[in-house]
């Protein structure tokens, strides 16, 4: 009589990877740029610098990201057929979320070129531009088979480093389209909002990592992700902390426009490159968990806690 043999196998994920972390990185950019436009334009005309390179930035980031979804389908020209499963897909609820929000920038952009819209534009507006930031993640968190990645945690987290990159990229967006005119008060003020975001974004990592590493099923996950230095030294610290205090220098220490303006730059692009840097690192990270038995391989759809969950309930590979 032959002896049945089991094991456990682990693997990590290559799918979800480049194409998909470009994709979201820019979703969450436009998603967090169109929200600081959107409050300039309630705040006032003096806002108008920040708004502007806020709304360009917004429909720019959201097409770019959108080109970057349709490459990673493999047949682009079949794309619009995904747009016809909202029920069962959240690929199907992202474009939709994501061609709605597009169209509201692009209204808010060109019909309203000043940034001064009625009230119910740039609400509307912020309301997709927060299911965009959120869908992010929540697409990522409805994968099956990746226990590290089935957290609502994950949506949140991405909601905070969209509105962070967001704000950062506005910042070079006024660079690039010059706007010399910005006040030293609203610099000030996009400054502070940036090292707060700074800090509840490292936050909301800590308590992701650290629901991770509780779990069996997503502790060896949670360790690929602390092990790698671009995480570490790319995202946490040039990402986040460095950022952290150049916006503080900005708000405590600093009154003249271009030397304002040459800390923020330096700010926003380490704290985009740490963006992007942070959703790869996550996905990368992805683990599917299988049993094989006797050559059989049945892998979990959730959180599975092999010690006490019987073999038949983990559905056949």
């Amino acid at each position: 009589m032959g002896i049945v043999r089991s094991r456990v196998e682990r693997q990590f994920q290559e799918e979800w990877r480049g194409l998909i972390a470009i994709y979201l990185f820019f979703g969450g950019v436009g998603g967090g740029a169109y929200v600081v436009a959107a409050a300039g334009s309630l705040l006032g005309p003096t806002w108008a610098p920040i708004t502007t390179a806020g709304l360009w930035l917004s429909w720019l980031c959201i097409g770019v990201g959108m080109l970057f979804l349709t490459s990673h389908l493999g047949k682009p020209f079949r794309a619009p057929l995904a747009m016809a499963k909202v029920g069962s897909s959240w690929i199907s609820r992202g474009v939709w979320i994501l061609s709605i929000f597009g169209a509201l920038a692009l209204i808010h952009t060109f019909a309203f070129p000043g940034g001064e819209a009625p009230i119910i534009l740039p609400v509307l507006g912020m309301f997709f531009a927060a299911f965009t930031m959120l869908y992010t993640g929540a697409l990522v968190s409805a994968a099956k088979g990746f226990p590290l990645w089935r957290t609502g945690i994950l949506p949140v987290l991405f909601l905070i480093s969209g509105l962070l990159t967001g704000l950062f990229a506005v910042v070079l967006g006024m660079v690039v389209m010059e706007s010399s005119i910005v006040e030293v008060g609203h610099l000030k003020k996009l400054a502070a909002i940036g090292a707060g975001l700074s800090v509840v974004e490292l936050l909301v990592i800590f308590f992701f990592l650290h629901s991770a590493y509780k779990l069996r099923d997503t502790k060896e996950a949670a360790q690929r992700i602390t092990g790698k230095a671009s995480f570490i030294f790319g995202d946490l610290i040039l990402g986040l902390a460095v950022p952290f205090v150049l916006c503080l220098a900005v708000f405590f220490g600093m009154d003249e426009v271009s030397a304002m303006i040459n800390t923020m730059v330096v700010a926003a692009i380490l704290g985009l490159i740490g963006g992007f840097l942070l959703r790869n690192a996550i996905l990368s990270a992805g683990m599917q968990t299988s049993l094989d038995f006797a050559g059989f391989k049945f892998r979990p759809i959730s959180k599975v806690d092999f010690q006490h969950s019987p073999i038949g309930k983990m559905p056949p590979q």
